[in-house]
């Protein structure tokens, strides 16, 4: 609802997406799988920076859906690992 205020802090949006972000994967931590939460904080983080920096102009979108990309993969990993999917 923030961005509906008719002051928007690009701040206070970038730490509210961080703290989003965190809080939906920490549960793949709390299974004790590091490895896999480190490579999917590894491309959030990349994928924040790519959004809000813009480092390569226009081409930075781009640069953002390649990143996005890697993402579902290891999100079906962590998935895939939960005991009520073992039985199928």
């Amino acid at each position: 609802y923030r961005q509906f205020l008719p002051e928007v802090r690009p701040r206070q949006n970038l730490i509210r997406i961080a703290v989003t972000l965190t809080a939906s994967i920490m549960p793949i931590l709390w299974q004790g799988n590091a490895l896999l939460f480190g490579k999917i904080y590894a491309v959030l983080t990349l994928m924040t920076w790519l959004f809000a920096k813009y480092p390569f102009g226009g081409w930075s979108h781009t640069a953002f859906h390649g990143a996005i990309m890697l993402l579902p993969p290891l999100l079906m990993t962590a998935a895939c690992n939960l005991s009520s999917s073992r039985a199928q």
